[in-house]
């Protein structure tokens, strides 16, 4: 297993950090989290309060995660990855439990443990992943953070794990040191969540109302990724990273190991100029997807296939030689060369798709006039795993600076764009603000749509007054 302990950083200042943090003058709102989505188990305890000018603060506690070994699969395998989550999260548990802040002499709202440790204390209500994600991942997560509530008799909010992605920005408003009022990004904003389970573009309207522009039907971005980079990498990077299974960072690396000073990235002038094919100096080219379609969709697929095709036979196209191998095994340049096309193939795919949504007289999925593309700054938060990728962002920028769009991307620092329990937290206590509880009779929700009333649309919340 992979275990991670998190330090948040700053460039331009700091984030309250501290597992043995001291407890603020006032009681805050207090939680503990747990995220068991995919193939990382993560518990984090988060608290929050308004300081002396009624500015937003939070404090982390406590963050560790662990992420499943799926070396054999090559990938996330969900059956491995639900023992690892049923082995490593009471271990996650105990350890956060122990660095709950410390309950003054006399406060009720105290527990204690078997080996005389505490007082702590107890947390105002516990959270966890709800969906969607794998079934007997959420499951594990769920039924561990209702034990906690029966034990401890606090409620609980069952966390969107999308809506978690979206909302992280806020967390790192809130955790800023100076702190900032009010939170950042404010509602309305749009949010491009990509991640290797999801790829969607929506418009946050509130906490709790997301408008879906864009999605999938077929895999996510983060699962073609994955896919190239097992096409591309050379067998001994892969099994380099084959215990976290994060390809697609290996194949970022592998494609630019120096980083920003090897992009060389000159955006499109037309639409036209980006569905054409660039033809490498290998004769082969990776083609854009969904050329002779404007429709509000992403779609992945095709790109890996084509990666596939040019390392076992030289070219992306069919013919009546398709199947044949090539004739000398695909070099080191030529893999470094593939790796940087596709990944520019997909993001201007990507950044294509947002611009055809933000044209004037653009639509919603559902024929409905797009009345969100007319704002003048169009604030849009990029979260989930590949939003982490650095050359994705720069793609982005470049991009749409090349377009005179006006878009304000937020990205979160690299650490928080992937799965992890603080965000989960985060959502939580904004649910909680607002009123939202959770019945603790709700059930796990592999698949949970975000968008079009999907959020608030299952069972299992109640509205306190």
């Amino acid at each position: 297993m992979l275990s991670t302990g998190w330090k948040l950083r700053s460039s331009t200042g700091g984030f309250r950090f501290s597992r043995n943090a001291t407890s603020w003058r006032r009681r805050g709102l207090l939680t503990l989290a747990i995220e068991s989505s995919a193939d990382d188990t993560a518990v984090a305890i988060v608290e929050t309060q308004k300081d002396d000018e009624n500015r937003p603060l939070a404090q982390v506690h406590f963050h560790e995660k662990i992420t499943a070994n799926n070396n054999e699969w090559k990938g996330i395998h969900p059956r491995n990855s639900a023992i690892s989550h049923q082995t490593e999260l009471p271990g996650l548990i105990r350890r956060a439990l122990r660095c709950l802040p410390k309950a003054g002499k006399g406060d009720r709202n105290s527990i204690n443990f078997a080996d005389a440790s505490g007082p702590f204390r107890k947390p105002t209500f516990i959270t966890a992943t709800r969906g969607p994600g794998m079934r007997g991942g959420l499951s594990t997560g769920l039924d561990m953070a209702k034990g906690l509530c029966l034990a401890f008799d606090v409620p609980f909010i069952g966390a969107h794990h999308m809506q978690a992605h979206a909302l992280t920005p806020r967390l790192i408003s809130a955790l800023a040191m100076p702190p900032r009022i009010p939170l950042a990004p404010a509602f309305p904003f749009r949010s491009l969540l990509i991640s290797g389970g999801h790829s969607l573009l929506v418009n946050s309207k509130s906490l709790t109302e997301f408008d879906e522009e864009i999605s999938t039907k077929t895999s996510a971005a983060g699962t073609c990724i994955d896919k190239m980079a097992k096409y591309i990498l050379p067998e001994s990077l892969i099994e380099a990273h084959s215990i976290n299974t994060n390809y697609g960072a290996a194949l970022e690396v592998f494609a630019f190991p120096n980083g920003e000073t090897d992009y060389d990235y000159t955006p499109p002038k037309t639409r036209e100029e980006l569905l054409q094919p660039s033809k490498s100096v290998y004769g082969w080219a990776v083609p854009s997807p969904l050329q002779n379609d404007a429709r509000h969709e992403f779609s992945f697929t095709g790109i890996d296939s084509s990666v596939r095709k040019i390392v076992l036979q030289g070219s992306a196209k069919l013919s009546e030689t398709h199947d044949q191998p090539r004739q000398t095994p695909i070099g080191m340049e030529e893999r470094v060369e593939l790796a940087r096309e596709a990944q520019r193939v997909l993001f201007e795919h990507i950044a294509d798709r947002i611009h055809i949504v933000l044209k004037p007289g653009s639509q919603l999925p559902d024929g409905t006039p797009n009345q969100a593309v007319n704002s003048s700054v169009q604030r849009m938060v990029v979260s989930g795993g590949v939003a982490s990728n650095k050359y994705f962002r720069h793609v982005l920028h470049k991009f749409f600076m090349s377009k005179n769009t006006n878009i304000e991307f937020i990205f979160p620092p690299v650490e928080m764009c992937t799965d992890n329990a603080l965000m989960i937290a985060w959502a939580g206590i904004e649910m909680w603000e607002a009123g939202w509880r959770s019945r603790v009779d709700c059930t796990a929700e592999n698949r949970w749509q975000l968008g079009n009333g999907g959020l608030m649309g299952i069972g299992g919340w109640e509205k306190v007054v």
